[in-house]
């Protein structure tokens, strides 16, 4: 039978938990036409969040990094605080390159809801990730075949999205192929799966009609209350029950100056980075990661990079902070490090220097950054382009401060050029 009152229950019930913090932004943002507010929760060490009857909290475990087990038990404790709350339904926010925990993290939800299955639905149409005879594909290339195999962090040396769900749990996959959704016969295969013993069922999706046809098959079903997915899956979950509308938001020029701040190395950041240096949109300034680790990084050194950057803001420009060295000679250990010393830098920076945005560039540097400047929650309020996010600092001595975000392989090679004339404005 269908849930009742659709469009407020689930308002009121929804559960959105998320492994990254760019990512619980990109998601997030597609349940604001359907909510009065979206807040983000940073950290789950953050305080809850002050939020209304019908908010929506998406609540970021930063989790994608930490061991299997950590894993495990941050998600497991995250979703207990969530059903406690009332949640109904929970949307689980996954890695669309299949990085992280990905099994590991579906597991405790499973875990701490007695959720008879998942289903699995990690297509981003719009962003050029499409699910194939269960496949994960990023402008058609396999993901393993991808920058994302060669990543030191998380290299993704497995496209399969089943294996992948099946990683870290004892429970068996299963796929709704293209063929059966576009035929209308996605829950009549998922019947047939869950009868022969599959709890996560993945589901194939070449483009939004894909999603949004599978979700009309399977989100009437009370039982069917775990949405394992990214903004593609969110997106069609908020148009099938009530709201195609999509939140708009006028654009105005900044009033001042805007830091980014880049700790990825993916290529597609590295190009808009260097677009915004070249067309004179941005200052850019590399930090070398040699000097960062050994023994020229001192005190004077750290001083001076300060003043530099704040010299730069208190200037009126707009700056732009990375690392020069080669992702090759990086480990998981120094990029940690690396990204910790960008949000001290960026910190240190805005103790001098007033700028009107942060532009923080993937969830490991958006988290640090946040947690130096003791960002614990986040109103989004923008969808300035598919998968880049703009919202406003609550409380703490942030509050206020636009703070846009976006994944490293995200948007077009002028998205900076773009975004240092203009943010977006809540309407």
């Amino acid at each position: 039978m269908p849930f009742p009152d659709t469009q407020d229950y689930l308002a009121r019930r929804v559960g959105v938990i998320a492994d990254d913090l760019t990512g619980a932004c990109d998601s997030g943002i597609e349940f604001l036409p359907w909510a009065p507010s979206v807040l983000v929760q940073v950290s789950p060490d953050s305080p809850e969040p002050a939020a209304g009857d019908r908010d929506i909290i998406v609540h970021n475990t930063q989790s994608r990094n930490l061991s299997s087990q950590d894993a495990y038990d941050t998600v497991f404790r995250t979703t207990r605080r969530v059903i406690s709350s009332g949640a109904a339904v929970i949307f689980k926010k996954v890695d669309s390159a299949l990085r992280g925990n990905f099994g590991a993290e579906i597991a405790p939800v499973m875990d701490a809801t007695s959720a008879a299955v998942a289903f699995i639905l990690p297509a981003i149409p719009e962003a050029g990730r499409q699910t194939i005879g269960g496949v994960q594909h990023i402008d058609g290339v396999p993901i393993a075949k991808t920058f994302y195999a060669r990543e030191f962090e998380h290299p993704v040396c497995e496209s399969s999205v089943l294996r992948r769900a099946e990683s870290g749990s004892e429970r068996k996959a299963g796929l709704i192929p293209l063929a059966d959704v576009r035929a209308g016969r996605t829950a009549e295969t998922a019947a047939k799966l869950q009868q022969s013993g599959c709890q996560l069922i993945v589901v194939d999706a070449e483009t939004a009609e894909d999603l949004h046809d599978a979700v009309a098959a399977l989100a009437g079903e009370p039982s069917h209350n775990l949405f394992v997915g990214c903004q593609g899956l969110a997106k069609a979950l908020v148009a099938h029950f009530g709201s195609s509308k999509e939140h708009q938001a006028d654009f105005e020029r900044l009033a001042g100056p805007m830091l980014c701040v880049c700790g990825t190395f993916h290529p597609q950041s590295r190009r808009q980075l260097q677009a915004a240096a070249e067309s004179g949109a941005i200052v850019r300034l590399e930090v070398n990661a040699d000097d960062m680790a050994g023994g020229r990084r001192t005190e004077r050194w750290f001083n001076n990079l300060v003043q530099c950057f704040a010299r730069n803001l208190r200037e009126g420009k707009h700056v732009a902070v990375c690392l020069s060295c080669q992702a090759e000679r990086f480990s998981p250990e120094l990029c940690e490090r690396a990204i910790g010393f960008l949000a001290e830098v960026s910190r240190r920076a805005l103790q001098s220097a007033r700028v009107s945005a942060l532009f923080l560039t993937g969830g490991e540097t958006a988290y640090s950054v946040c947690q130096a400047l003791g960002v614990h929650t986040m109103k989004l309020h923008a969808r300035i382009a598919p998968l880049v996010v703009a919202s406003r600092v609550v409380v703490g001595p942030c509050e206020g401060m636009v703070i846009i975000t976006k994944g490293g392989s995200i948007g077009p090679d002028d998205l900076l050029c773009t975004i240092c004339g203009s943010h977006s404005k809540e309407t």
